[in-house]
């Protein structure tokens, strides 16, 4: 039904002139809308016939732009400051800006008139540094530095942060270098790598976030001392300190390392060859040598991954190698007694979620049990329960040292319902719910995010491709690309920044990987081997540096 002020607006001229005959006063108000550009249209149809002009503008290669004033300073800060102030350009009737790329200073002066701006690779460096310069419009500036980003490679990584780092765009300069410390290893092979400076390798090399094998931290260094040795030679002990030839494999070391003589003949740099020597040839593998930085592996970098079954089963588990994308059986049959969910934080609790009991797939009820195993004790500890008691088939995360519960059934629905538990108080509490339900998602951690991937609909049994991360700084959720394979059960882990997800329901065994930079998901070519269970339902750990010797003891 239309409103008062709706009939009014509605009034025809032969309405409003019996009302007026009737002596009532009426006030109506139209709003008339005119589609966003019209105007601005017109008024470059006049700048392109120099008509009512009072600005022309000289770029450094002499070119001319007629433009009006009173446009540029409504969409440019920069021209506002300019035309609105005591400089002695606001009476002048021509400027000249050299600091920008006469191309893209004659592109930025269209889109103000015409709200369309053509971006390629070639042209957006220039473009992104003209809309710094003149300060245009917030949304698209957002936007030329997410095509920048979906543009980024191992080749221009670091040019990108350069330029980042000159225009001041901090939150750009971190994302070009993270994507450089999680790409190292392809990085440094490129062109770029070469001609960055000594303080850009020492800080990608100290890193603590660097993921690349030790291998490729030496080769690195050795080519960007090479490159230039005249001047960087001085540089190579001061660099060296990073670099942990300790743990490198003895054959590299013995092949290369040990037949360097950039190394032998720089007197700073001896002590750490024979550090190298003595954990080498006195503790071999083990690693028992005195407390270093270069006798510890890198944190941030893995080479594999252990896929165990879910739900009870007696399984042989299986490694999956990163570098190579190939599949072992591990032989060691690992009985899984729980039926619940569980998670081992870092500090050493295991924790063991509620779960069903009764008879699985006949009489199943949901059990309130939660607890907490700790190692140091030795001991199992009573938790309380989560909030719904009667949600299940959940999936249970830790992120920043709290657990996170996700999603589930309740009721003969799939719910978005997300609970918190903070070890330290005890409490479950709830926060910002999913954007979609989901039944058994896999969840993993990155970057400080949590991403809830896949997952299954109550309700007709449909294994899902929907995807979504969780920002607990802003207790929000955004969606983020859908797998290339519906499933659920599936098992996550990040390694080396990147999620990888193997197997699920209805997945057909397949891997996935997603590469949060460019917000896509990619097939590899290998499988998950279907000896966990005829279901492909699974869980992933990272396999750290420090605990591959201990994997490895179990195929030998």
């Amino acid at each position: 039904m239309a409103t008062p002020e709706s009939k009014r607006i509605r009034l025809s001229s032969q309405d409003l002139q019996n009302t007026a005959n009737a002596n009532e006063e009426v006030e109506t108000n139209v709003l008339l809308k005119i589609p966003n550009g019209v105007c601005y249209k017109n008024f470059n149809e006049m700048r392109k016939n120099e008509k009512l002009c009072d600005i022309k503008i000289i770029a450094k290669n002499g070119e001319e732009i007629w433009a009006h004033k009173d446009v540029l300073a409504a969409n440019s800060e920069y021209f506002n400051i300019m035309f609105n102030s005591q400089f002695k350009e606001s009476k002048e009737l021509e400027i000249q800006i050299q600091d920008l790329d006469p191309y893209a200073l004659s592109l930025l002066i269209d889109f103000i008139y015409t709200s369309e701006l053509a971006v390629n690779v070639q042209n957006v460096q220039e473009i992104l540094n003209g809309i710094c310069l003149l300060q245009l419009n917030e949304i698209i500036h957002s936007e030329c530095i997410d095509y920048i980003k979906s543009r980024i490679d191992p080749a221009n990584c670091l040019g990108m942060k350069e330029m980042a780092e000159c225009l001041g765009l901090k939150d750009f300069y971190t994302f070009c270098l993270s994507y450089a410390l999680v790409h190292f290893s392809h990085v440094y092979k490129n062109e770029e790598f070469l001609l960055i400076t000594f303080d850009q390798i020492l800080q990608m090399i100290k890193s603590k976030d660097l993921c690349a094998n030790e291998e490729n931290v030496y080769k690195s260094v050795i080519k960007w001392i090479k490159y230039d040795l005249e001047n960087r030679d001085k540089h190579l002990p001061d660099l060296m300190e990073y670099v942990r030839l300790p743990i490198v494999s003895q054959e590299f070391f013995e092949s290369t390392v040990d037949k360097e003589p950039l190394l032998k003949l720089n007197n700073n740099c001896i002590k750490y060859l024979n550090e190298a020597y003595t954990v080498h040839t006195v503790f071999g593998t083990e690693l028992e040598a005195p407390h270093s930085i270069r006798t510890q592996y890198r944190q941030n970098y893995s080479e594999h991954v252990v896929i165990m079954g879910k739900r009870a089963q007696h399984h042989l588990p299986l490694l999956f190698n990163i570098i190579t994308n190939q599949c072992r059986t591990i032989p060691t049959v690992i009985p899984l007694n729980s039926k619940g969910e569980t998670y081992l934080l870092d500090d050493g609790r295991l924790f063991d979620l509620g779960g069903i009991e009764g008879n699985e797939d006949y009489f199943p009820y949901p059990s309130n049990d939660s607890e907490y195993y700790n190692i140091k004790h030795d001991k199992w500890f009573k938790m309380n329960s989560l909030n719904n008691k009667y949600r299940v088939d959940y999936a249970v995360i830790a992120l920043n040292g709290l657990i996170y519960a996700v999603g589930g059934y309740f009721e003969y629905r799939e719910v978005k319902f997300v609970e918190q538990f903070d070890p330290k108080t005890n409490i479950w509490k709830n926060v910002a719910p999913m954007l979609h339900g989901r039944v058994a998602p896999a969840l993993c951690a990155l970057n400080g995010c949590m991403y809830a991937i896949g997952g299954n609909q109550y309700i007709g049994n449909h294994s899902l491709s929907l995807v979504e991360k969780y920002d607990p700084s802003t207790d929000s959720w955004e969606e983020v690309a859908k797998l290339n394979h519906a499933r659920s059960h599936a098992g996550a882990v990040a390694v080396n920044g990147k999620i990888y997800v193997f197997g699920g329901f209805h997945s057909n065994f397949t891997i996935e990987v997603f590469c949060p930079y460019k917000n896509t998901w990619s097939v590899l070519p290998s499988t998950v081997l279907n000896s966990l269970n005829m279901y492909g339902a699974c869980n992933a750990f990272n396999v750290k540096l420090h605990l591959k010797s201990e994997i490895f003891k179990l195929i030998d």
